[in-house]
């Protein structure tokens, strides 16, 4: 029997699905089910959210389901706790074990169950099922290359290819080749490794995208502060051993036809795309999110109600959301990009004598934005920020003086305010200008991360000379603000488009 309150957010797509289980998925954002989870998770994706490391996730923004009690016979009762993340699938198979060992949260072998439908209920046994056919990568309308396409390239000898290029196309009618990749030097196949396999001797050719990205340096956080290591994580443990040689495909990305280099792991799957910005070319692919809805979904997931939080109204940092510790991931409507905001700590360091909550914003170029904020019972007010390259180089330097008077508590439709202040940029007083809000509405927002109760609140800029406004206000962002969960879509002055697509709130 299975026990588990599954929850799904709306970046996992309606998929073809087995009648393993019968269970109702919504999109109210889970917490982690153990604390071995969340510090597994945010060791290496922790620097990722706060824009210490310009890099894909390994395992994801946040968790995707509640903890699911799933069968395994050597588990206490024959079952054990596990939680899906988008990358992968945490497992406390023995609670009792030792915790401080590197496999006391393992992961599943979840590609290799997707492609062969064979799951695993024990030390050595596995039930039979359909194996998938969800597409491995791209976009959710993408129909090749799925999981149980790959079956027939998977648990084989292939010969040894070390020092030659990857140029092998899977279609579904066979293997062709790519002549765009004889000059890629990522393509290039640079290790050859071999292991006996279920089916006997297996080996395996590895592109120097895939083996570089293994072995990676990177920045990891230890529960206290962020430091570099090298490799950034152990490649078995993550991924498990290759199952498939590298093959490329043709996908849709974004709308756009786009050739990707596709190698299935034990535990992922792991992508090259040339075009992807430095940092993002080499990625993760979804395999949790499509395990999930596989073994536990029953078809596309419908939306779900916030749970009430039990507040009272105007109770400052926590009406606006202003809690260290809080993350939310956003996504560009257009491109598909993750921008992640998490409100870090307080300082004294953006201006002397003023105790700031600091909020990161990393963005997908790996830039970082820090904005500093204070609150009182009924105003959030906004003191400035300062941009930081890739690199980490300060770039600029903006002081509100004085702050804007950026939310009310009060959020009736047709509700104004506004700010006169000096914009000083990098220690000069630039201009004076007013920053003016209004209450637009209030509506129902659906995002990936759920039904929300919003207020739409746009804000504007206009020079002034302090008491006339000197010019036509510029428009600067659209906002909905929900009570106690903070912005749930934002729409900005360059034509981004975000929308929350999953959070954690303390």
């Amino acid at each position: 029997m299975h026990r588990f309150v599954l929850v799904v957010l709306g970046l996992v797509t309606a998929l073809v699905v087995l009648p393993l289980a019968s269970t109702r998925l919504s999109h109210a954002q889970p917490a982690y089910a153990d604390p071995s989870f969340q510090i597994t998770r945010d060791r290496l994706d922790r620097p990722v959210d706060a824009g210490h490391a310009n890099r894909t996730w390994i395992w994801g923004p946040a968790p995707i389901t509640e903890g699911v009690y799933e069968p395994y016979a050597e588990s206490p009762g024959g079952e054990r706790l596990v939680q899906y993340i988008d990358k992968a699938r945490f497992e406390l198979t023995n609670p009792g074990g030792d915790s401080s060992s590197p496999w006391y949260v393992s992961t599943g072998l979840l590609t290799r169950e997707l492609i062969t439908g064979s799951i695993q209920v024990g030390h050595g046994t596995y039930e039979q099922h359909t194996a998938s056919n969800r597409a491995m990568a791209g976009d959710a309308t993408n129909t090749w290359p799925t999981y149980a396409g790959f079956a027939s390239v998977v648990d084989q000898l292939y010969d040894d290819m070390t020092g030659q290029q990857a140029t092998s196309v899977l279609l579904e009618d066979g293997i062709s080749g790519f002549p765009g990749a004889a000059s890629d030097p990522a393509a290039e196949l640079v290790q050859y490794l071999t292991y006996d396999g279920p089916t006997g001797p297996a080996g395996y050719n590895l592109p120097a995208a895939f083996w570089d990205f293994m072995h990676a340096p990177g920045i990891t956080w230890d529960g206290i502060g962020y430091g570099p290591v090298s490799p950034l994580f152990d490649w078995l443990f993550v991924l498990g051993l290759p199952i498939s040689d590298p093959f490329w495909v043709s996908v849709e990305l974004q709308g756009e036809p786009t050739w990707i280099l596709v190698q299935a792991f034990e535990r992922r799957v792991l992508t090259y795309t040339p075009a992807n910005p430095e940092g993002w070319q080499v990625e993760m692919g979804n395999v949790g999110a499509h395990y999930a809805e596989w073994r536990h979904g029953n078809g596309s997931p419908p939306a779900a109600s916030v749970p009430p939080i039990e507040h009272n109204p105007g109770s400052g940092s926590d009406y606006f959301a202003m809690q260290v510790g809080n993350v939310w991931a956003y996504q560009d409507a257009e491109t598909g990009e993750y921008t992640v905001v998490e409100i870090t700590g307080r300082s004294t360091e953006f201006l002397d004598g003023f105790w700031l909550l600091m909020r990161s914003e990393s963005r997908p170029d790996g830039s970082l934005e820090m904005f500093y904020w204070d609150t009182s019972e009924h105003v959030l007010w906004l003191y400035g920020h300062e941009l930081f390259s890739p690199a980490g180089d300060l770039v600029e330097r903006v002081v509100y003086d004085p702050p804007v008077r950026y939310l009310l508590v009060d959020r009736q439709p047709g509700t104004g305010w506004a700010t006169n202040t000096w914009v000083e940029v990098n220690g000069i007083q630039s201009r004076l200008v007013q920053i003016a809000f209004q209450v637009m509405m209030q509506r129902e927002i659906t995002t990936a991360a759920g039904e929300f109760e919003a207020t739409l609140i746009n804000a504007t800029e206009a020079l002034t000379d302090g008491d006339l406004v000197s010019d036509m206000p510029s428009f600067l962002k659209g906002f909905d603000f929900v009570p106690y969960y903070g912005i749930v879509q934002e729409r900005r002055v360059d034509g981004i488009e975000l929308e929350l697509v999953a959070y954690s709130l303390n």
